[in-house]
């Protein structure tokens, strides 16, 4: 999410609700007005027990097939 604000004193205001500064791009002298998903999903995936990538389509990590098997449910039409 993008917001702007003209008040001299807002950008306190936003930081203290988790809002973060929009980046410059030195090169450039522009805020780029993107978000490169793939790059935030691969940071994203560092970090998650077990990995985004265990939930793919057709694989079955641990955790999903002890869910499925808790409630009676397997991947077999």
């Amino acid at each position: 999410m993008i917001t702007v604000d003209s008040k001299p004193d807002s950008e306190g205001f936003y930081l203290n609700y988790g809002f973060q500064r929009a980046l410059m791009k030195k090169r450039k002298g522009t805020i780029p007005l993107y978000r490169d998903f793939y790059r935030s999903y691969q940071e994203a995936e560092k970090s998650m027990s077990p990995p985004l990538s265990t939930f793919d389509e057709g694989e079955e990590g641990p955790s999903v097939s002890a869910a499925r098997s808790r409630k009676g449910k397997t991947n077999k039409g």
